[in-house]
């Protein structure tokens, strides 16, 4: 008895608590106006606004049955007057113009201030873009925009920014725009949240601070647009405020280049080519580098040109190539007008042209393009497409060499060494220049500097030195003797010493014929050396000294190093 008496119990206090009022939950009904990777941008039907949190349904529309759930679980992420977002995971794709319920226990209504700020912003924007009924006006398009900003409008505040950053009706100003980018972040709304990503990573307005730009580039991201997807990527592929990561790197750019932005499908090309983090696959990366340049991306354009010109991805076409290349350059692209200026060097899907060739690379050296510097100073070296002048050559070589082209800098080596087109010659300069180019591996150049480094001399060789300055003719021909006979006589420092001494003539006490004899000595060491460029001093020593013994030595030593 006792036993039915609890169970009864049991039964009437289950159904008081199944009879107890729930909480009631009103229905937002909308639609999905994009989708971005696990996030779902929502219009919603009624003025009210969901809270953060609130779980939201997606129906699939299914023929002669109507709507069904889709199998997926989505939470509201963010809630503003100007755009709803949703994100979640699902087994499905959800796509845009699907019908979506979302059940929110408190929803708020909208501020009537909004509503007024809306309006304002639907004004500006009719003016800022114009229309057939509406004449395009900047000023007063960025009047309404101020007006819907200072009401909070995010929008309003993202395009108010937008003016100062692009100056327009506004004198530019990047720290003002980052201000109204800031506000309109703040509210969550996503380009803004992008476009102070992009700020901080180039300090623009804003210092650069590449954790900041982090922070902004990863919200704008989890919002799924695609350029803080992007940026978000860039990021983990630089390593800039925080740990590279090449995987996390492909897999933002990925999302973003799905998303049809052009710099995210280049950056995706990148990838493939670089084979950074992942398989490298040339074909898969000039798809994408086709995608962008199709977009109108002028690097995209430009790595189009490349891959036909050397059939990466592609089979090789020195005509498409050169359709690709003129296409950029036709944007002002520097390195594109280098590229015409190779194929008509070269003749590759046009007929061969030099003087077209140098105007091609004339037109991007004189804005400052390396590469076409060389080029053009090659041209003017050698008369190819362009009457020859060596000395314009020079100008151009050094401007290339400034750039840091280690050809160039062997170039001017050369002329300073030789003194080619005029240019004083001086060794100091010649081996400057030439230590630029060895440091970036020109192995010419290499040579250049063991051949000009003085070697060190030995003390030995710096008392036989010593002793020809002496005063007394012995000590000087038995020194000019010992050195001669000695293998010192091969360093390329002792061999300048004794030029130099040479030429000051020791002493000037011809009357002396130890000091003859020493000054013989001297001529032998510099005839034996075999270094063309002693030649010169032995003629000079020919032509101004009058004793015939010194002469003799002179010429004979002078006809062992060449005519």
């Amino acid at each position: 008895m006792k036993q039915r008496f609890s169970t009864l119990i049991g039964v009437v206090i289950l159904l008081i608590i199944t009879m107890q009022p729930t909480a009631q939950c009103e229905e937002l009904k909308g639609k999905i106006t994009n989708v971005s990777g696990n996030a779902i941008h929502i219009s919603l039907e009624q003025k009210l606004l969901p809270q953060l949190g609130d779980k939201v349904t997606v129906f699939e529309s299914v023929p002669g049955i109507g709507l069904i759930p889709l199998e997926g679980t989505w939470t509201i992420s963010t809630a503003t007057p100007d755009h709803v977002v949703a994100t979640g995971a699902t087994k499905s794709t959800p796509f845009v113009d699907q019908v979506v319920s979302v059940n929110s226990p408190q929803p708020q209504h909208e501020d009537p201030s909004y509503t007024k700020a809306d309006t304002l912003y639907q004004q500006g924007l009719a003016y800022f873009e114009g229309n057939d009924d509406i004449t395009q006006d900047l000023a007063k398009a960025f009047d309404l925009f101020s007006q819907a900003a200072h009401l909070g409008h995010a929008k309003a505040q993202f395009k108010v920014g937008y003016c100062y950053y692009f100056a327009k009706h506004v004198a530019k100003n990047p720290a003002l725009a980052a201000q109204w980018f800031q506000k309109s972040a703040n509210q969550g709304y996503a380009p803004a949240q992008a476009n102070m990503g992009s700020l901080y990573s180039k300090g623009i307005g804003v210092p650069r601070d590449p954790t900041m730009a982090f922070e902004w580039f990863k919200k704008a991201a989890d919002q799924g647009h695609p350029r803080g997807q992007n940026g978000l990527g860039h990021l983990y592929q630089t390593g800039k405020g925080v740990k590279k990561n090449h995987q996390l790197a492909f897999s933002w750019i990925r999302k973003a280049a799905l998303q049809n932005l052009k710099d995210a499908q280049y950056n995706l090309g990148l990838y493939y080519y670089s084979g950074w983090g992942i398989e490298k696959d040339l074909s898969e990366g000039t798809k994408w580098y086709r995608k962008a340049a199709e977009q109108g991306d002028v690097k995209g354009m430009r790595k189009m040109g490349a891959a036909y010109y050397w059939g990466h991805g592609v089979a090789q076409d020195y005509r498409q190539a050169l359709s690709w290349y003129r296409k950029a350059a036709a944007q002002k692209d520097l390195p594109s007008y280098y590229a015409l200026g190779r194929l008509y060097k070269e003749g590759k899907g046009v007929n061969r042209n030099t003087t077209t060739a140098y105007n091609w690379y004339l037109k991007a050296a004189e804005q400052g393009h390396g590469d076409s510097q060389f080029q053009v100073a090659s041209a003017l070296f050698n008369g190819r497409g362009v009457a020859k002048d060596r000395r314009q050559a020079y100008q151009w070589y050094k401007k290339a060499a400034e750039q840091g082209d280690r050809y160039a800098q062997f170039s001017v080596g050369l002329y300073y060494e030789s003194g080619l087109g005029g240019i004083p010659e001086s060794r100091q300069d010649a081996l400057t220049w030439y230590r630029k180019a060895a440091d970036q591996g020109h192995e010419k150049a290499r040579q250049k500097v063991a051949e000009l480094t003085p070697d060190p001399i030995p003390q030995q060789a710096q008392q036989y030195l010593q002793q020809l300055q002496s005063t007394d003719g012995r000590t000087q021909q038995r020194a000019a003797k010992e050195l001669y006979q000695s293998t010192y006589k091969n360093n390329r420092a002792v061999l300048d010493q004794v030029k130099e001494l040479l030429l000051s003539g020791c002493t000037t006490n011809l009357r002396d014929g130890h000091h003859i004899d020493a000054m013989a000595w001297l001529c032998n060491i510099l005839g034996t050396s075999g270094d063309p460029r002693y030649r010169q001093p032995l003629l000079d020593i020919l032509k101004t000294r009058t004793h015939k013994k010194i002469k003799k030595y002179a010429q004979s030593n002078a006809r062992k190093l060449g005519r």
